[in-house]
Order: C-alpha cells, then sequence, then structure tokens
C-alpha cells in the first residue's frame, strides 16, 4: 500500500511548550487525483468568503480603512483544534448550497449528488501509515488534503455568521484566527463566549481581550492610537523566539545569509503602520 498517506508532525512554534500539529501527506497518494478534481469545482467558491485575510500586508489595508470610536475595543478570538473538529458531513452539505457559485461546476455534467458523493470518498477515507501501522481518522478533515482548507474555510464563515452574530461588529479571519471590533465590554465578552462554547457544537472558541489598548494579533502587535482613532501597527516579538536564523558562520551561501537579513528587514518596514522608529515615521 505504498499509496496511502502518511502523517509527520510540525511543531507549533509560536505556542508554549511546542506542541505538535499533525499533518497527513496526501500528494501522490490513492485519492490525491480526485481530490484535485472536486477542488477545480469548488475553488472558485472562496468568493463567498467575506472578510478573509490574505497576509498580514492584507490585515493593514483592511485596518488602515476603519475609523474607531472612543469606546471600541480589540478581541481576537481562535479556533481549536479547527480541522479535526470540522463536521464533515455538514460542510460538504454548506459547500454544495454555495456551489452555484462556481461557473465550472455549472458548466459541467456533474450533479451535487455526484460532488457530495466525490467529496466524501476524499474526506471520510482518512486512511494513512505511521511507522508500519495503517491507522483512520476518524473525525473532521484531514490536515493535509487538498480540499481541507478550502472547505473549513467556507464551514467556518457560515458557522461563524451564526455563532457570532452579536459580536461581530468589525471582524476580520486568517484561517482560525479572528480579529473584532467591537463595543463589548471583556466581561460581556467572557460571558458571551462561555455561551457558545456551552452549544452542542465541536467548534470551541478561545479569546484575549485587549490589554493597555493594545492587541497582539497574528505576529503583530495593535495599538488604538486614542489621537488619530486608528490602529498602529507594528512587529511582535513572540516570546518563544530564539533571535537565531542562520548561524553566520555556517556553510550557507553568503547570498543566503544576506537576503535572509533583507527579507526580514523588509517584512518588518512593509507590515508595520504608524509607528516612530527613530526619527522616521513608517
Amino acid at each position: 500500500m505504498d499509496d496511502l498517506p502518511y502523517v509527520r508532525a510540525q511543531p507549533k512554534m509560536r505556542k508554549k511548550d511546542y506542541p505538535l500539529r499533525i499533518l497527513t501527506c496526501t500528494r501522490s497518494t490513492i485519492l490525491s487525483g480526485v481530490s484535485k478534481y472536486v477542488y477545480s469545482f469548488i475553488e472558485q467558491l472562496r468568493e463567498t468568503v467575506e472578510n478573509c485575510l490574505k497576509n498580514t500586508k492584507h490585515l493593514i489595508e483592511q485596518l488602515s480603512q476603519i475609523t474607531l470610536d472612543h469606546d471600541h475595543r480589540l478581541v481576537s478570538i481562535g479556533v481549536v483544534d479547527m480541522f479535526t473538529n470540522v463536521p464533515v458531513s455538514q460542510a460538504i452539505a454548506i459547500v454544495l448550497q454555495r456551489i452555484g457559485s462556481s461557473e465550472k461546476f455549472c458548466q459541467t455534467n456533474l450533479t451535487k449528488s455526484d460532488l457530495r458523493e466525490l467529496s466524501k470518498l476524499c474526506l471520510k477515507n482518512g486512511y494513512f501509515t505511521f511507522n508500519g501501522r495503517f491507522y483512520h481518522q476518524k473525525n473532521g478533515l484531514p490536515m493535509g488534503n487538498i480540499l481541507s482548507g478550502l472547505i473549513a474555510d467556507i464551514y467556518l464563515h457560515d458557522h461563524l455568521q451564526q455563532q457570532l452574530k452579536e459580536i461581530q461588529d468589525k471582524n476580520w479571519r486568517c484561517v482560525d484566527d479572528m480579529l473584532v471590533v467591537t463595543k463589548m465590554s471583556e466581561p460581556k465578552v467572557e460571558e458571551y463566549m462561555k455561551k457558545i462554547n456551552y452549544t452542542k457544537h465541536k467548534i470551541k472558541f478561545t479569546h484575549e481581550y485587549e490589554k493597555n489598548n493594545q492587541l497582539n494579533y497574528l505576529d503583530r502587535t495593535l495599538t488604538k492610537n486614542t489621537t488619530t482613532n486608528k490602529i498602529d501597527i507594528q512587529w511582535e516579538r513572540e516570546d518563544t523566539a530564539s533571535d537565531r536564523f542562520v548561524n553566520y558562520q555556517s556553510c550557507h551561501q553568503r547570498s543566503i545569509k544576506r537576503n535572509l537579513i533583507s527579507n526580514m528587514t523588509e517584512r518588518i518596514i512593509t507590515t508595520t503602520k504608524d509607528i516612530i522608529i527613530g526619527k522616521w515615521m513608517i
């Protein structure tokens, strides 16, 4: 069974104690061709997912367009183990509800029933090998399948619209991390998050409320500027950062070492907004 997927573990470097993320490697495996075929029909559905961030630069562009009221607060919301907690059948049903937005699907002879069965074939047969033994993933989406990221995105978009209706004043999401600008106080947010976590849904949330007008989101520190009523953005140094990338005495080519410095500097500058560094305003 050489064409079965296998799994590997990837440490979450930004998390405390470096927990492992289990990835299913499905390239050139028994169902990879079918998964790519299904993906070609649903790829356009990404356009139906609103307020989704592409990267940090996109976040800055979005935040630069808003003006804060004096009682606006910043809250970040995270989804706990998103992929393994997405109900596959329900997620596929939501995809089928939106499939009319796919021009390619509308031009094919496939029916919704065909697409449902193909999707179930790819996502519910999560067999893989590890250390010479065979396993089956019983719950959720296999992280590593080409379909999983988009289907999880579509499901989470629908789920958040239903579950977070009272808190979504202004919001943006990058995969399973959500930024909300709201007028709810910290106790009310705490109470609301407890309420939705007590529901029967497997999707559960964590949250962090701003402290001293600041909130860390993705790899940036967001600061409410009470003078301009805007959000200042600067690079966030993680507590887990080792400050080491490549040893200068290593055998890597000098061009790699130069590019590392150049790329990191450019990333800091282009993804930082309205922060005074020395005499310069970025």
